[in-house]
Parts: structure tokens; sequence; C-alpha cells
């Protein structure tokens, strides 16, 4: 039997005892919380890194699935993809190359257009192509309308296809292939031999037919299979036409909905004052005596605009080259009968529009060097810029203009009706 007070100390004894377990349990649990906690943070640091290498590779494949990007938006729309462009066409193409000339290999053209004459050509855009290009490079100067024009029709940033017309030796051709490098450019104008320098600059860059395709065709004639483009564009190529509203309709039927067509062409009010302050120069050069290169100059400008402004009074006037200068009711009944909507802003010199056109005439037609123009024929230019309208009327006499004829898209018609 155990004695009382040893019975009595018992607890004293053992407690020291237990407390210490508590404290080692205590601990254990602490050390198991703390294996815990870093085996959590080994595993977060795992999956952070395996997010970052998962980055990472989204991230080098972001360009190729952007570039990708328009084209499976055109599948899921069901739009046709051409992986050739001599696809878009309706009638086969034949290379000129071996149909007419072997100058012109690499040049192709719808079958139907095969010998087939070019009315309403000038000879400068034929046989004196290679003078025109030369004279006429302004590649730097098309990028600029271009990237403005592009930025105010509101188009895709990457079209799949470009229907070019007029594109000539390609002034406008190769700003559109730097604007759009994923894009690729049908080429097409009427002369075979600005396209063989066109073909010729391509191979230089080292531009397949695959990327661009130079075409030989009349662009009133449908050869171009229908909603093929996201851009039609074209410049200066409206006024060589006879009948532009029939090319419009023609450019809107290859557009895809909610494309856009681009042009660059001359407009009435302006080029009517220019052609008025023409007249009134060349009178007071012969009243001067001065009857040389610049009398002659202003006189041959005022005869040729008149050409393009009275072309009712004209004999043969469908023959000549430049056929138009429009009015913007022109441009409203082609639109209208389109059913396209219609921009237009000027794309001129608006502080001296004038002065600045005719200076360019003189330069590059006639020669004559801007410096060497006297007083007194500035004067009547500088009468309209300063004396005649106000700034804010100059920007509505374009001399110069872009129009873009946008496709509306087709709104579904919703049935009202209740069951």
């Amino acid at each position: 039997m155990i004695p009382f007070q040893l019975h009595r100390r018992i607890p004293f004894v053992r407690r020291p005892f237990y407390q210490r377990d508590q404290a080692m349990a205590e601990r254990d649990r602490a050390a198991v919380a703390l294996q815990a906690t870093a085996l959590e943070r080994d595993k977060l640091s795992q999956e952070n890194s395996d997010l970052r290498v998962k980055l990472a590779t989204v991230t080098r494949q972001l360009p190729t699935v952007t570039q990708q990007l328009p084209t499976v938006t055109r599948q899921l729309r069901g739009e046709k993809s051409l992986s050739d462009l001599k696809a878009a066409f309706l009638d086969p193409l034949v290379d000129l190359g071996a149909a007419e000339d072997p100058a012109f290999f690499g040049i192709f053209t719808p079958s139907p257009e095969v010998g087939q004459p070019k009315f309403g050509v000038n000879e400068a855009f034929l046989a004196d192509a290679e003078s025109y290009y030369a004279k006429f490079q302004s590649f730097q100067y098309w990028r600029s309308l271009l990237s403005e024009s592009i930025r105010r029709s509101g188009l895709p940033d990457q079209p799949d296809i470009i229907v070019e017309f007029g594109c000539g030796f390609g002034n406008s051709t190769f700003p559109l292939l730097e604007l759009f490098p994923d894009s690729r450019i049908i080429a097409t104008d009427i002369s075979p031999n600005l396209l063989s320098i066109l073909r010729r600059l391509l191979d230089a860059r080292d531009i397949s037919s695959d990327r661009c395709l130079p075409v030989a065709m009349d662009a009133q004639k449908p050869y171009i299979a229908s909603e093929i483009a996201s851009l039609v564009f074209g410049s200066a190529i409206m006024h060589h036409l006879a009948d532009p509203g029939v090319f419009v309709a023609e450019a809107m039927r290859i557009l895809r909905p909610g494309g856009a067509a681009v042009f660059f062409e001359p407009m009435e009010a302006g080029f009517a004052i220019v052609r008025e302050a023409c007249m009134r120069a060349a009178e007071e050069g012969e009243r001067r005596g001065e009857s040389g290169p610049l009398t002659e100059a202003a006189r041959i400008t005022a005869t040729q605009l008149a050409g393009q402004i009275l072309r009712d009074r004209q004999p043969n006037w469908r023959d000549q080259d430049d056929k138009w200068a429009f009015p913007p009711s022109v441009l409203e009944r082609i639109a209208s009968a389109a059913g396209a909507e219609l921009v237009v802003y000027p794309i001129n010199n608006i502080e001296t529009p004038f002065r600045s056109q005719i200076a360019y005439i003189l330069e590059a037609d006639a020669g004559i060097p801007r410096e060497t123009v006297p007083d007194w024929f500035w004067a009547h230019f500088d009468h309209f810029d300063k004396e005649v309208f106000s700034p804010k009327m100059l920007e509505n006499l374009p001399i110069e203009a872009c129009i873009i004829f946008k496709k509306r898209v087709a709104v579904p018609v919703q049935n009202d009706q209740t069951i």
C-alpha cells in the first residue's frame, strides 16, 4: 500500500513529464505544418514555373496565331480561301508571253482578252511605257495616300485578297505590298507594257505571282469572281473610263460585304478654277508678248481640262485619254446605283491648292521649274487661293480627292410575326 504522503505527491512528480510530452507534440505538429507549408510552396513554385513556360510558348506562338486569324475568321464565315490567285478568275488565264509577245512573259490575261485592241489608251501607257515609268515614279507619295485612305475606310488590318485596277508599273502596288505584308494582290492594268515593268520590279524584289499576280485586262469586264476581295484599289483610273458607273458596280460585285473600293481621282470644282486661272494667265502672257513655253503650257492645260469638264461639247470625247473631272453629284449617283456608301475627301494641298497644282503641272508636263515662273503668272492662281475663297471653302473645292465606295453589309430581315 502506497503511503498517503507519497500518494499525494505523485501528481506533482508526473506533471513536468506531461508538460514535456505536450511541448514535444506541439513541436511535432509545428514541424509537420512547416513541412506542409514547404511542400505547398514548392508546389506553387513549380506551378509558377510551368505557367512561365506556357506563357513563353504562347508569346512565341502569338504572331503565328495573329497571322492565321483572318483565315480562321473567313473560314468561320464560310468565305472562299484561294491558294492560287488565278482561281479568282472566271475565265482561264493565259500567259501573254506565249500568246502575244515574249516581252510579256509572266503577265497573264483572261483568255477572251487575247489579241483584243486597247481602245481609249494613251500611247504613253503602251509603246512609251518606259518613259512614263522613268518620269512618274512616286512610291512614297502613294504610300502616304494609301495609309490615310485605309484608316478612313475602316478595313481589316490584313485583307486576304486585294484587287488593284490600273496598277500601271506599280506606283501603288508596292506600297500596298508593304502596308499589307500578309495580303495577296491581283494587279491589273489594260497595258501589258506597263505590267512588264511591274513584273520586272517584282522579280527584282523576289516577289512571286503567288503574292502579286499581274493581269492585263479591261477593268469594266466581269472577269473576276464575286465577293473575292476585301479591298479594291485604283490609282487614277476612273477618270479614264467612259462609264465609271459600270466599273464601280463591278468593283462592288467582287468585294465582300464590308469591303471598300478606294480611288484617287480629279474633281471638277477645283480643276475648273485651275482652268480659269490658266486662261487668264495665257491671256496676260499674250498681252505681254510672252508667248513662250509658260504661256503655251497655260493654254494647253486649259484646253485639256475643258475636255474633262465640258465633255458633252467635245466630239468623240470617249476616245480621249482623260475623260472626267468628277462633280460630287456624279459620284453620288454612281454610289447610289451601286448600293454603296460614299466618302470623299481632298488629297491636294488645301492652303494654296491652285498655286501648288499649276506648279506641279508646269514641272511634270512642261519641264518648267517653279523658281523660273514670274510673279505676274502666279498672281492669277494666288488670287483664287487668297482673295476669292475662305480657307474653309477651299476644303470644299478639291482638285484631287480620295473617293471611297463602301460595300454595305446586308442586315437580316426580322420576322415580327408572333405564333
